[in-house]
């Protein structure tokens, strides 16, 4: 096993499918836990002395089984609660800016590019396939 450190977004960006084995939790997270993180990454976006902030480990191995798109596959072995949270963090952000329409944020930060960057996967032919953490947003927005 090989442990590498990377920011989340980045993470996110690499248009990576996160598989979530049958046998892990349910997303459990309350909202305490959510406003905790949402907390730190404010705290660590407003503070200029601040270069970075460890959200914990995510552990995964790449999947070699037959896949539905041509982005690589992570099934997901710890780190679940983390990326499901990060992404709803992420759907809101993107939510709000174009409820808002806010357009293009700090450093080109907009509704277009979160969803495009960190959220969905577009497939070779232009259709867009979301990782798995989006398909179940859809079922529930």
């Amino acid at each position: 096993m090989k442990a590498t450190e990377t920011l989340l977004l980045n993470f996110f960006k690499n248009s990576t499918q996160f598989v979530i084995p049958i046998y892990q939790r349910h997303y459990s997270w309350t909202e305490i836990q959510c406003q905790q993180l949402w907390d730190d990454i404010m705290h660590v976006g407003t503070d200029k002395k601040i270069g970075g902030h460890f959200v914990g480990s995510v552990v995964y191995v790449h999947q070699g089984i037959y896949q539905v798109s041509n982005k690589n596959q992570c099934l997901v072995i710890d780190g679940q609660q983390r990326l499901t949270t990060c992404t709803l963090l992420l759907t809101a952000l993107a939510n709000h800016l174009k409820e808002n329409n806010l357009g293009e944020i700090s450093n080109g930060c907009s509704y277009k590019k979160i969803r495009s960057y960190y959220l969905l996967m577009t497939w070779r032919r232009g259709s867009v396939i979301t990782n798995y953490y989006c398909r179940k947003l859809i079922k529930i927005l």
